[in-house]
């Protein structure tokens, strides 16, 4: 591993999400140079070289990882500009998600019809641009209930479901706002509204060889956003649906062509039995699943390890033990932020892996309708089963209190 001390990688994006792979990345001793679009981004003061350039720019990202000698990029929660990535691993012969995948990731339509082809399930579907085509396909072609979401976009951005005509138009400016920001000539898929057991997988491709790490239980909000704020594991479904689960990852991989990268997939166990993959992408889960999740959950890094591929030297991601994690959002009242108390004191708790706000006094808390952001903060416990898991985190969460005022602070 000596060989690995003083190499030159880059981090696209240098945000909140990617700094824990920025300072893990110099943990192992290689230099890092970040690139973000916002000259505030947390991650550029983390990193030993540092550029504000636009990051959906690939040319210029790709001449700038040229200069700064390279050797690989670091594989971070960012699918907004996921496409940069692949077209900086194609130009640049790295390991790692291609920019066709990448593309077939992030566009939901290219997506559906790649499964399509390939004979995985998928839910009914159909593009619309306008508020009113919205609404006409909504209720003359799909039908209610259905979920909008922007063609591109992560994060939940503009994602909703609606239950009827009214809860449409109630929503759809939000949605419309949403798209806009994500992508300058936006359009929106359409979806049948599939009820069933939401589940979140994790996994590696080598070569094009997949391969499961974790499959993760979710807690959702109600209706209509149902944004995830919570994951459980080990997953509670039966031994033969993670099997079903697995198997149809597995061939949704292969038809996007995904090599060696890490994998985070959104998956839908139907009523009905059926397996739909909703979202798939090839890099890591956000929320601190794969930076502190899931080794708390099965031993292995799996950032550690895929810098260690990239960089050409041996990987080993066969889980060491299984272990139960919870990982849960906090909760707040809406108001001003006027303090927090208790966190430091539950960052000692034995079993207690991480407890985090990324909130500052005179912050103003909110209504969370996308998952973009980790809300007020996030708890993540371990202990040998889920249910001892998820008893520390309830123990744990009472003792955290969000302090805040109705009232911004002078």
């Amino acid at each position: 591993m000596n060989q690995i001390q003083g190499a030159h990688v880059l981090c696209i994006g240098a945000g909140i999400e990617q700094l824990p792979v920025i300072r893990l990345a110099r943990q192992m001793g290689l230099h890092v140079t970040a690139v973000d679009g916002d000259p505030e981004a947390i991650g550029l003061q983390a990193a030993d070289r540092s550029r504000v350039m636009d990051l959906r720019n690939s040319d210029a990202v790709i001449q700038f990882a040229r200069e700064m000698n390279t050797r690989c990029l670091l594989p971070v929660p960012l699918g907004a500009i996921l496409t940069t990535v692949g077209a900086v691993n194609d130009a640049l012969k790295f390991r790692g998600i291609s920019e066709a995948s990448a593309r077939a990731c992030t566009d939901k339509r290219a997506t559906h019809h790649i499964f399509m082809d390939a004979g995985i399930p998928i839910p009914k579907f159909a593009i619309a641009t306008t508020e009113l085509d919205i609404a006409a396909v909504a209720v003359k072609t799909i039908g209610f209930p259905v979920i909008l979401k922007p063609r591109s976009g992560s994060g939940s951005r503009g994602v909703f479901v609606a239950r009827s005509i009214s809860e449409l138009h109630d929503w759809l400016p939000w949605h419309l706002d949403q798209r806009l920001k994500n992508n300058p000539s936006p359009s929106t898929i359409v979806e049948q509204f599939i009820p069933g057991q939401e589940i979140g997988v994790d996994g590696v491709v080598l070569d094009d060889r997949y391969a499961p790490l974790l499959i993760r239980d979710k807690e959702v909000t109600a209706l209509p956003c149902r944004l995830p704020y919570a994951f459980l594991a080990p997953t509670h479904i039966l031994e033969a649906q993670q099997q079903h689960v697995n198997a149809i990852v597995a061939r949704a991989v292969a038809a996007l062509g995904l090599r060696d990268c890490l994998v985070h997939a959104d998956v839908i166990l139907a009523d009905d039995g059926k397996v739909y993959v909703v979202d798939i992408s090839g890099r890591p889960s956000g929320f601190s699943i794969s930076t502190r999740m899931i080794p708390a959950a099965i031993g292995v890094d799996p950032i550690r390890q895929t810098i260690q591929l990239s960089l050409g030297f041996a990987a080993g991601f066969q889980p060491l033990y299984q272990r139960g994690a919870v990982l849960r959002m906090l909760s707040a009242p809406q108001g001003y932020l006027h303090a927090v108390e208790g966190m430091e004191q539950v960052r000692q708790l034995p079993g207690v892996v991480a407890a985090e706000t990324f909130l500052h006094p005179g912050d103003l808390i909110q209504e969370r309708r996308t998952g973009a952001a980790y809300a007020v903060g996030y708890l993540l416990t371990t202990a040998d089963t889920r249910d001892e898991a998820n008893l520390l985190w309830q123990q744990a969460a009472q003792s955290i209190h969000f302090c805040v005022t109705e009232q911004a602070p002078q």
